[in-house]
């Protein structure tokens, strides 16, 4: 299933950021004629979830309306946030309920002012009351730790912790942990969350894990903690393609200069899964024997000469 890109606005500066090339673009956002078009042509395609992103999608100027028109045409909403968005907001989304699913991208205490991180928590406290949270973080430093997820999964009782990892963006410069350092990085990747374990917390991987990154015996211990959604590579992007707020579409962030097209190019979800999937295979075999697809790492290391 596809994300939706609200808007390019954000009113955070992550380092690792894999929307950089579209936050350096003049500040747009998708226009709520846009918005329905897509929502036409995925319910053509038979999607029920609608997957919102930015920047940080609640800074939409019509935010409150979309959500209420994805209600209005029989979706679901699925919100991708940063969790810094305002009580008024907050409000809002307290009055659906679990009719909104959500997953915040939390980073460290210390990458945000005081009055930020309690903005943060008090959207937590009021959107958790209906367990229908995710809270995680992108890996953009081999020394990890989530203890501060931790402590927040117990305050407010959230069950699952979503791990990424910061890939690297074609032709632009972000924070990410060079590939020959991955071995490293799953070292302190599986003590996190034998740390989670004992706290009955289940860890959860998204994109950017490779399976080769980790040694036989660690790939037993991910199987005795049962982790989440652990698939590799491409595999474990939950998002096919993303949708950008002129309606081009792209395989995902770190891909967003590559090959992109426009929507109305395809008829239906199916033919622009097929159109990714065969370019991405095309490449891989013409210039490399290593599964970046299935196994991993991010298929932007193979595009950047990087691994």
């Amino acid at each position: 299933m596809p994300n939706i890109l609200l808007t390019n606005l954000c009113n955070q500066k992550c380092p690792y950021c894999f929307v950089e090339n579209e936050l350096k673009k003049k500040k747009i956002e998708m226009s709520f004629k846009k918005f329905k078009l897509v929502l036409d042509f995925l319910e053509r395609s038979n999607e029920k979830i609608i997957r919102l992103m930015g920047g940080e999608p609640t800074l939409h100027s019509k935010f409150e309306n979309i959500i209420n028109y994805i209600f209005s045409r029989g979706f679901k909403a699925h919100i991708f946030t940063n969790g810094l968005f305002s009580s008024k907001i907050r409000n809002f989304l307290v009055k659906k309920e679990k009719n909104i699913k959500y997953s915040l991208n939390i980073n460290s205490p210390n990458m945000y002012s005081v009055r930020s991180w309690k903005l943060i928590t008090k959207n937590l406290k009021a959107l958790t009351l209906f367990r229908n949270c995710l809270i995680g973080s992108v890996i953009w430093q081999e020394n990890l730790n989530i203890d501060y997820l931790l402590d927040l999964a117990n305050k407010y009782s959230v069950k699952v912790i979503m791990l990424r990892i910061a890939n690297p963006i074609i032709n632009r410069k972000n924070e990410y942990i060079p590939y020959s350092r991955y071995s490293a990085l799953a070292k302190n990747v599986i003590r996190e969350i034998e740390k989670a374990s004992k706290n009955e917390i289940k860890i959860g991987f998204g994109c950017g894990f490779s399976k080769r990154m980790f040694t036989d015996k660690q790939l037993r211990i991910l199987k005795n903690h049962n982790v989440a959604n652990i698939k590799w590579g491409c595999d474990g992007n939950s998002g096919r393609f993303d949708i950008g707020t002129d309606l081009s579409v792209f395989r995902c962030f770190p891909l967003s200069n590559w090959q992109k097209k426009k929507l109305f190019d395809f008829d239906d979800i199916k033919e622009i899964e097929n159109y990714f999937n065969k370019l991405m295979q095309k490449y891989q075999t013409k210039n490399s024997d290593i599964d970046f697809i299935h196994q991993g790492p991010c298929f932007s290391y193979l595009l950047n000469k990087s691994t």
